[in-house]
C-alpha cells in the first residue's frame, strides 16, 4: 500500500470510528438521531400504546344493530366519516376530559351534523387503546373505555 493509500485507509478507519461512537452514544442516552449520525433505537423499545377518540353506533332509526359498530363501518356513515369528522371526535373527547363542558356542547352538536340522513341514532362516544402494529396487522385493540352514551334525534319541526 503506497502512503497515500495508507493515509486515505487511516482516515475511513477514523471516520468509521467516529460515526459508530456518535451513533452509540446517542443511544445510550436517548439521543434523538440527528442527521447523518444514527443510533439504531429504532425497534428496540416495545410499541406504545395509542389511544384513538372514535364512535361506536348502538341503533340507526330506532333499529339496534347486532353488536355495536364503529361508525365508520355503519352503512348509513361510512361515506360521511372522513378526517374532518374524526378531528371532530377527538377535539370533543378532549374537552369532555378538560372540563370544558360547553365546548364539548358545541364540538357535539357539529358532529352530530354527519346524522341528517336517518332520523334518529343511538351512540357512544369512546376511547380505543391499540399498539398500532397489531392494529394494522390483525385490527386488534387492547380495549375500549365508553366515556358517554348518547341519543340523536331529527328534528320534528325541521
Amino acid at each position: 500500500m503506497t502512503g497515500r493509500g495508507r493515509h486515505h485507509f487511516a482516515a475511513a478507519a477514523v471516520a468509521a470510528c467516529c460515526y459508530t461512537l456518535l451513533a452509540g452514544y446517542g443511544a445510550s442516552y436517548r439521543f434523538p438521531e440527528v442527521f447523518p449520525f444514527f443510533n439504531w433505537a429504532l425497534f428496540s423499545f416495545p410499541p406504545k400504546v395509542y389511544d384513538e377518540w372514535s364512535i361506536r353506533v348502538l341503533s340507526v332509526n330506532d333499529q339496534a344493530l347486532k353488536q355495536p359498530t364503529w361508525i365508520e363501518d355503519v352503512p348509513q356513515f361510512a361515506g360521511d366519516y372522513y378526517t374532518g369528522e374524526r378531528k371532530q371526535v377527538r377535539t370533543w373527547g378532549s374537552r369532555i376530559e378538560a372540563g370544558d363542558t360547553e365546548g364539548a356542547q358545541v364540538q357535539r352538536v357539529l358532529f352530530e351534523q354527519i346524522f341528517t340522513a336517518v332520523d334518529s341514532v343511538e351512540y357512544q362516544l369512546v376511547v380505543r387503546y391499540s399498539n398500532p402494529v397489531e392494529r394494522w396487522r390483525t385490527g386488534a385493540l387492547k380495549g375500549v373505555r365508553v366515556v358517554e352514551s348518547y341519543r340523536w334525534e331529527r328534528d320534528q319541526d325541521a
